[in-house]
């Protein structure tokens, strides 16, 4: 199901499938998100669809080295969650959550590798800024979540957007070495040409785009992918129309890989970011 919310400043709208902020329009500006055509038919197959920010966990992408698992992405991101509310906090400030059990993809494939009683719970603020966090709690039985919030953002052309932030960081690149053994220390701003590249040890990181700025600020994450399939690698997804590389950049926050964070019995993890447009 798609929602819709509004506050004095701005408007969100989600959907119940992946908790996935899906549109988010503060007042005086565009849309931040990226939403490709073809996502209703994504959500129908039960499929990978590109739009706004995806949560992906307990597992990215292939997982972690030496890990294999059936399905790229986790578990979290192809089922309906919970719809717990929306509480106003202030006239420009709301806050949206949902739940989910880990009852809700035991079907799935890789399901069975995790506790079977692990919960998620996603918190959506927004106003003229946006925070996500997820909150992930093990009640009884130790796990290691590797996670990211997959954001797709919105530029008239990625050709002339620039990525700042990323300098120094230790990075993994899955175009110019497609086994990930290409790796480098960043030396400068990111420009466009078709990336999958894993950052490793990040803090703030900017995006200009078409005239403005968005500042992503992750929360208890170290981690950031940026990734844009080109012209090339589009055609590898099924629900991406071919000219719609050129619309989106993904930078994506998270705890991967070497990062992925242990949960004890008992304990609670969140991570997440927030993000502001200038």
């Amino acid at each position: 199901m798609e929602r819709e919310f509004s506050n004095a400043a701005g408007v969100l709208h989600a959907m119940d499938y992946g908790a996935n902020v899906i549109s988010w329009k503060p007042n005086d500006t565009s849309e931040v998100f990226f939403c490709s055509s073809r996502t209703g038919d994504a959500v129908a197959e039960r499929d990978e669809a590109h739009v706004g920010v995806p949560l992906c966990l307990p597992w990215f992408g292939g997982g972690i080295d030496g890990v294999e698992h059936p399905r790229a992405h986790g578990l979290v991101r192809w089922v309906e969650w919970d719809f717990i509310g929306a509480e106003r906090l202030a006239d420009d400030l709301t806050r949206v959550t949902w739940n989910l059990d880990q009852s809700a993809v035991t079907d799935l494939p890789g399901a069975a590798d995790y506790p079977d009683d692990l919960q998620y719970r996603c918190d959506v603020e927004f106003g003229g800024r946006l925070r996500i966090a997820v909150t992930v709690t093990s009640p009884t039985r130790e796990v290691l979540v590797d996670e990211v919030m997959h954001a797709y953002y919105a530029v008239s052309d990625v050709r002339q957007v620039l990525i700042r932030g990323l300098e120094g960081s230790e990075t993994r690149d899955y175009v110019q070495g497609s086994d990930g053994k290409a790796w480098r220390v960043e030396d400068g701003s990111l420009r466009y040409r078709p990336r999958d590249e894993i950052h490793f040890g990040v803090g703030q990181i900017f995006l200009d785009a078409g005239g403005r700025t968005l500042t992503i600020t992750p929360e208890n994450a170290i981690d950031a992918v940026v990734w844009n399939p080109g012209p090339e690698g589009v055609g590898e997804h099924k629900f991406l129309e071919p000219s719609e590389w050129q619309r989106f950049v993904c930078i994506e926050i998270g705890n991967v890989q070497r990062d992925a964070v242990r949960i004890p019995a008992g304990a609670t993890h969140t991570f997440g970011f927030k993000l502001s447009v200038s």
